[in-house]
Order: C-alpha cells, then structure tokens, then sequence
C-alpha cells in the first residue's frame, strides 16, 4: 500500500492490495433482505486491514477516482466493483457516499498484482 496523503491536502490517495470484488459477489439476497456475504466481509476486513488511520477524512461533496488492477484479462464489467470498494471507505474517506458528486473509474488488465487505487478530493 501507497502511503496515504498528508492530512492537510483536498486529496487522499490510497491503494489496497486486494482483489476487487464485484457487487454481486459482495451482497446475498436473503428471502427480502440484502446481506453482505462471507465473500464480501473478507473483503471489507481486508481493505480496513490495509487503512492505518492516518487518512483524514473528507467532509462534504467529494470526487472519487478508482483504478481497478487485475492480474489476468478476464472480461469484467467495472461498474460491478466500484459499490463493493465505495461501501468499505464510507466513514473513511469520506462521510457517506451521497456526498460523491463525480466517480471516475478505470480498469486495468494483466497487471502484476490485483489492486484497487482510490483517490479521493474535495468538490
């Protein structure tokens, strides 16, 4: 992992060595109610495992970007990962995720680990 901006500036960066996982693998419906799966609750521990308190978070409306970085060249469809990682930093990067105003993602294949970059700056 990247060492995070310094608390001081409109922008916090941080990567997590951690394969994405999708929306769908993320969540289960249980009979009307939506739960996080065992899948999806080892990811979360392992990005907080990854954050080390040192980011402070952004207040108000924010820009998120994501680069999606993937160890093989799989046909994916990047909008499927950007909730699972979103979900994770809320409360960390940022209060809540009504307060993204713009989400820029890319995907990148062949890559020589799996990793999620998320850059986060004030509005």
């Amino acid at each position: 992992m990247r060492s995070p901006s310094p608390p001081n500036s409109d922008t916090r960066t941080m990567i997590f060595v951690v394969a994405p996982v999708s929306v769908n693998a993320m969540y289960r419906a249980v009979g009307r109610r939506v739960i996080m799966s065992a899948r999806g609750r080892e990811f979360k521990k392992d990005v907080c495992a990854q954050i080390d308190g040192s980011v402070a978070m952004l207040v108000g409306a924010v820009d998120v970007s994501i680069i999606f970085s993937f160890d093989d060249g799989r046909r994916r469809d990047v909008d499927n990962f950007a909730k699972a990682i979103l979900d994770c930093l809320k409360g960390v990067m940022f209060e809540d995720d009504s307060d993204i105003v713009s989400l820029y993602m890319i995907k990148r294949l062949w890559q020589k680990t799996n990793s999620i970059e998320v850059s986060v700056t004030r509005h």
